[in-house]
């Protein structure tokens, strides 16, 4: 299983996007593949939502919603972040995380041990 975090410099860059095209490249090559929404909502919003209803219902996965989106609000959801990606990695060829911008995503990059691409706008 690999993991793959998607990040970016800003928000709005495109990351879903892109992991919407690479999940479908890899579903057409009978890759199995998971996918985890991590956001920092500061409040109750969830500007996440709409991201993980696309990409749940492209991949057809059978996880619940709210498995797909982790809020990040502190360093400390690091040790979650990993937690969660170990779970969407079950039976996973490839799991795309969506993560936050780039200066942001440095400890959870480390602690995911994942590969990295970074959308530029």
């Amino acid at each position: 299983m690999s993991l793959l975090y998607i990040t970016s410099l800003s928000d709005n860059s495109g990351k879903t996007m892109l992991s919407a095209g690479l999940a479908q490249h890899w579903c057409e090559r009978g890759k199995k593949i998971g996918y985890l929404k991590l956001a920092k909502t500061g409040g109750s919003d969830s500007p996440g939502e709409a991201d993980v209803r696309f990409m749940h219902k492209l991949l057809g996965l059978s996880e619940p919603l709210e498995a797909l989106l982790l809020d990040i609000s502190s360093q400390t959801d690091t040790g979650e972040a990993v937690r969660q990606a170990s779970e969407a990695s079950r039976d996973k060829d490839v799991v795309i995380i969506e993560g936050l911008p780039l200066k942001e995503s440095g400890g959870i990059i480390q602690a995911l041990d994942a590969r990295v691409m970074v959308v530029h706008d």
